[in-house]
C-alpha cells in the first residue's frame, strides 16, 4: 500500500483526506501537540509557517475521511483552546 508521510502523527493511506487548519495561542500549542500525539493515528499534523513574535500557531491536520467525525469531536471538546480556520477535501 502506498502512503503519504506527514511530519507528525498518522501515516495516511494514499487517497483523499480532509485538510483542516486550526489556530491556537502559542502557549496552548504545546498542549495541542501533546493531545494529537496521544491520539496517535487520528491525524497527521504540522505547524504552518509563522513569523517570530506571532502570538498564535496554525496547525494543519490531514485526516483520513473515516476519522473525520472523531477529529471534529476532539476539536469541539478543545473549543476553548483551538479555532478551526479552514477546511477542505484534499
Amino acid at each position: 500500500m502506498k502512503t503519504n508521510e506527514a511530519q507528525h502523527g498518522a501515516t495516511l493511506p494514499e487517497g483523499r483526506v480532509h485538510k483542516m487548519v486550526v489556530r491556537t495561542s502559542k502557549q496552548d500549542s504545546v498542549f495541542l501537540y501533546n493531545v494529537l500525539e496521544a491520539s496517535e493515528g487520528l491525524a497527521a499534523y504540522s505547524t504552518v509557517n509563522y513569523q517570530i513574535g506571532d502570538r498564535h500557531r496554525d496547525v494543519e491536520l490531514l485526516i483520513p475521511l473515516k476519522l473525520l467525525k472523531n477529529v471534529k469531536d476532539l476539536m469541539t471538546f478543545l473549543k476553548n483552546t483551538v479555532q478551526i480556520i479552514s477546511e477542505e477535501l484534499d
